[in-house]
């Protein structure tokens, strides 16, 4: 078991993109059934079912818009519809089916009865979109592609994993899409093959029930942890709950649905719709919660956005549910009444909007130089390719094209050398340009990684390290904790920020070394995050935390943990991800050498 959750963290990123990247493409596919196969005909009226007699049945017209279609068409309320384009009205189920038939803008012909006269007219068929089912693709999708980058760019994060387990959540409720029309009011091909239908079923009854215990866990530690997250049954309890409702509600599915054919499978749905929307409502309230908790202004603007789009989305929700049948009267007369549910789409957005300016959830410094270096270098490699061209031809031109092969792969290998170290510039004109911080942090740690291992004296490296990390990083929480040879617990010698300057942690060594063990089977750096230092600090990680401590990079030398840097979070506000961890653990290296000599 452990060898296979080692194997798991190990290639956690590549199954996060194969995984990814399926989901992405079903929720394109439901896309496609929501505007194309689901898609019901409608000729902006009811139509109102009575029995005539025992074994016959009427379809009649009501509530027929003003200048719609079948207004148009000279149909009146209490118009009895006897066929359509030939087909006889036995039942709705024939007469939906039969005009599903017909495509966007094009005629059926209605046989229509009026007072014992029977006459024909051509009416124009429109087609009406679950917008319901679209809102919650657009909302699925676009939390899916925002999760994917954010888990990306930091993997092992807890939150970041959390975040993206929504959007694969989401994407699994909003597979009921797929199931519009029952069968009978559209021509769905889901509904030929009963394994697809089952699997369907499956799928998304799975990701209604653990969408919202995934909103209600990602809220309950975002933007700032509550304490109930801390107690140890509470991350049990927050998925075995959902296990239970998922396994009890296939249960019942496959007892008094599918064996029974019966009519209950609308207040299973009913269940499940009410269990998500009351997640979005406990999400909202704990978000609001917690931002209130917030002490400075900059952390407050960063989740702003993301209060006032939820609560848009929330009141959306709560209009579709209350106002806009009554505003409608029927959504076949006015479909864009309920159109305003489309804005919970707009609470991954802002996410993405938040992430990328203000730094939220320590991915936005990789997420913005991705774009921007991956910009840059396409930009650089299509100049080079135009150079290249021009020159070929020019040569070509002048020689002759008999060396036009020798002449491209000439070219092709000046261009190879020339590239690298023209993008290599580049880019740091770039981080100098847009990135001055990191670009000022790459360099002071860089030039004091070469400078360490030259200076003589534990007080001297001791205050050097704090000068780089304080003064020229311009840190606000900075300390350095070395181990006692006598008692092996680990004691804070230099601080700056700090409230307790007398801070002391355990002898854990073992502890930490187990935890970096793992950490670096799997391909990641030695380092401890906010949210790993409780299983590793245990009762003490409250210490760092009250002062806070965003990040601990042990200083190793020989195996031998000899002490312990502590950083806050960077002038920026933002917390050390990406480039600048692998500075971090590179300096650290070159201070625990010098430290041991």
């Amino acid at each position: 078991m452990h060898k296979l959750s080692k194997l798991f963290v190990k290639y956690r990123p590549k199954l996060i993109v194969a995984a990814t990247s399926i989901f992405a493409l079903i929720g394109l596919i439901n896309f496609y059934f929501i505007f194309d196969i689901t898609a019901q005909s409608n000729d902006e009226c009811l139509w109102i079912p009575k029995q005539v007699t025992n074994d016959s049945l009427a379809v009649y017209f009501d509530v027929v818009k003003f200048n719609g279609v079948t207004w148009k068409a000279g149909i009146r309320d209490g118009d009895q519809l006897l066929a359509i384009d030939g087909v006889k009205i036995t039942s709705l189920v024939v007469a939906t089916t039969t005009l599903n038939r017909v495509h966007q803008g094009d005629y059926a012909t209605y046989s229509v009865s009026r007072n014992g006269n029977v006459f024909e007219t051509k009416v124009l068929v429109k087609k009406l979109i679950n917008i319901q089912g679209l809102a919650i693709a657009l909302l699925s999708f676009i939390w899916l592609i925002v999760g994917f980058v954010v888990v990306m760019a930091k993997p092992d994060g807890h939150i970041q994993r959390i975040f993206h387990r929504i959007g694969v959540f989401a994407i699994l409720f909003s597979f009921f899409s797929f199931l519009a029309g029952g069968g009978n009011q559209v021509q769905n091909p889901i509904y030929q093959n009963i394994p697809i239908l089952l699997s369907i079923d499956f799928l998304w009854t799975f990701g209604a029930s653990f969408l919202p215990f995934a909103l209600v866990h990602f809220f309950l530690i975002f933007p700032k942890e509550a304490k109930i997250v801390k107690k140890k049954w509470f991350c049990r309890t927050i998925y075995i709950i959902p296990a239970i409702i998922f396994a009890t509600s296939m249960l019942y599915r496959y007892f008094f649905v599918y064996m029974k054919a019966n009519n209950y499978y609308n207040t299973l749905v009913v269940i499940h719709y009410s269990l998500v929307i009351a997640g979005a409502f406990a999400g909202f309230v704990f978000l609001f919660r917690n931002y209130l908790r917030l002490e400075t202004k900059q952390e407050r603007n960063a989740i702003f956005i993301i209060l006032i789009s939820y609560f848009i989305g929330i009141i959306s929700i709560i209009y579709t549910l209350t106002l806009a049948n009554a505003l409608a009267g029927t959504i076949f007369n006015n479909p864009q009444y309920f159109l305003p549910v489309i804005l919970i789409a707009f609470i991954p957005i802002s996410f993405a909007y938040s992430i990328f300016r203000y730094s939220l959830m320590d991915v936005s410094d990789v997420v913005k130089n991705t774009i921007m270096y991956a910009a840059a270098t396409i930009t650089l490699a299509g100049v080079y390719f135009f150079v290249i061209y021009v020159i070929g031809q020019s040569v070509s031109a002048a020689i002759g094209t008999e060396y036009q092969g020798v002449i491209a792969g000439v070219v092709f290998i000046l261009f190879a050398i020339v590239f690298q170290s023209t993008r290599d510039r580049f880019q740091d004109v770039i981080t100098q340009k847009f990135y001055p911080e990191q670009f000022a942090f790459q360099k002071v740690l860089v030039k004091f990684s070469s400078d360490v291992a030259s200076i003589v004296g534990l007080d001297n490296i001791l205050d050097s390290t704090t000068g780089i990390f304080v003064e020229a990083l311009k840190l606000d929480k900075f300390g350095v904790a070395l181990k006692n040879e006598g008692d092996g617990k680990f004691v804070l010698k230099r601080s700056r920020g700090l409230d307790d300057t007398t801070l002391v942690l355990s002898d854990n060594e073992e502890g930490i070394k187990k935890f970096l063990a793992q950490k670096t089977s799997v391909g990641l750096l030695p380092v401890i995050e906010r949210v790993q230092f409780e299983e590793v600090f245990h009762g003490e990680s409250s210490f760092l935390v009250d002062e806070g401590i965003y990040t601990v990079i042990p200083l190793i030398m020989k195996s031998k943990i000899t002490g312990l840097l502590l950083f806050g979070l960077k002038h920026s506000g933002s917390q050390f991800a990406g480039k600048d961890l692998d500075l971090l653990v590179a300096a650290a290296n070159q201070t625990a050498v010098s430290i041991e000599n």
